[in-house]
Formats: structure tokens, C-alpha cells, sequence
């Protein structure tokens, strides 16, 4: 979050776009309007940048209309979050220069953390992101989009191990490689798979993951257009 005037950071995304993007005034000046001391690097009068912890970009949205939802990342139960807030304390002053900068660009605000997310969501996102995205011409992405042409949404009622062999057997796969595919059909809900729920690789799958990403979806839309 540069200290001085500067483009949306998703300048340079999509030439549609960015004639469609807005400044930000820079949070010296955001700053200055909420009446919160800007804050230099220890020892010089160099304007300290400040940052966000998250910048997810809405990937789900036509490349012409993308934005971003900023999200700050803090200990909600903690007292300083609480309650009556610390008058010097300087971490409620930042959310608020957060919440102003995101205003200035169009985009939704949040604050976060695990609490808001029980169970073992975030840890089995955190397990299967390595399988996000497997390059076109990788052996478990033909691998997989075979397994999905041959059997299609029944494979819902196989547990996982059973697509690991089949990729095996049918299409020759290292394990490694078909645990590969297999993870990246987790991630991209190719089948309706539940990560709020922890997967046991020798059981059916439960589904529940698209409804609970679509939820999510329309959540931060709702944000944004609000």
C-alpha cells in the first residue's frame, strides 16, 4: 500500500480492464484524513510502507470485470479487537486505513482468521493447493480429464483409492503422479467433493464443496456490490 498516489494493483491484469480501475489517494493522505499518524522507517523520515495480508484475487470472474478482496488477517478474539479499543493502540488505526484504501479502489474488506473456519477446511485446502493447477502437458492432467471423460460424476460413489488405481492401472501413473490427479480433482471440485469435512481416502466422498465455494462466491459479491 504505496504512501503516495498509485494505480489499482491490479493494473496491467487485462487491458479491458484497467481504464475501469481506480487510484488510491496513497495512505499518507488516507492517513491524514482519519487523523492517524502515518508512521516513518525507525531512524529516517522515509514513509513506511504498509501492507495487506491478503490480496485474493475473485479468479471466478470474466477477465474484464476482475477485482480483489482485501482481507486482514488478525486474532478477532483478541482484546485488542474487542471490546473498548485501546485509543493508542495502533492496530485498529491500521484496519481503518485499510478499510479506506479498499473503499478508494471499489473493493470488499474483511477481517479473518481460523476462527472463522472450523474443522478441517483450511487444513485440507492447505494439503491439496499443491494440486491447484497441473500444467496441460503433464501426464496426470491427460490422465485425469481421461478419468473424468471415462466415469464422470460416478466416481462419487468410489472412495478416492479406487480413482489412484484406476489412473494406475488404465493409464500406466507413478502413485505420486495419481495422488497428483487425484488432489487436483479435490481443488477444483471436478466432483463435488466436502474439504469442511476430513476425506477418507478409502471411503466414499461426501459432496459439499461446490455448494459451500458458491456460498463463499456469493458472499464477496454481495460485499462488493453493497
Amino acid at each position: 500500500m504505496w504512501p503516495w498516489a498509485s494505480a489499482s494493483p491490479l493494473y496491467g491484469f487485462h487491458a479491458d480492464l484497467d481504464p475501469k480501475l481506480g487510484w488510491t489517494s496513497g495512505t499518507q493522505a488516507l492517513c491524514k484524513a482519519a487523523g492517524i499518524d502515518h508512521g516513518c522507517f525507525v531512524g529516517t523520515n522515509i514513509p513506511y510502507i504498509w501492507t495487506m495480508d491478503l490480496v485474493a484475487t475473485l479468479a471466478w470472474l470474466p477477465p474484464a470485470e476482475m477485482r480483489c478482496a482485501l482481507v486482514s488477517i488478525k486474532p478477532l478474539r483478541s482484546e485488542q479487537y474487542t471490546g473498548d479499543i485501546d485509543p493508542i493502540s495502533r492496530g485498529p488505526e491500521k484496519l481503518e486505513v485499510e478499510r479506506r484504501y479498499a473503499k478508494e479502489l471499489g473493493w470488499p474488506y474483511f477481517l479473518a482468521d481460523r476462527s472463522l473456519y472450523p474443522g478441517p477446511l483450511l487444513g485440507q485446502l492447505e494439503l491439496y493447493s499443491s494440486a491447484a493447477y497441473i500444467p496441460t502437458n503433464h501426464r496426470a492432467k491427460t490422465a485425469c480429464e481421461r478419468l473424468l471423460d471415462r466415469h464422470g460424476e460416478s466416481l462419487s460413489k468410489l472412495p478416492p483409492l479406487e480413482w489412484r488405481d484406476r489412473l494406475v492401472t488404465d493409464d500406466g501413473l507413478a502413485q505420486a503422479e495419481a495422488d497428483l490427479a487425484v488432489h487436483n480433482i479435490f481443488w477444483t471440485q471436478a466432483i463435488d467433493v466436502d474439504l469442511n469435512q476430513e476425506i477418507q481416502m478409502e471411503d466414499p466422498i461426501r459432496p459439499g464443496g461446490r455448494a459451500l465455494r458458491g456460498s463463499l462466491r456469493q458472499y464477496i459479491l454481495e460485499t462488493l456490490h453493497a
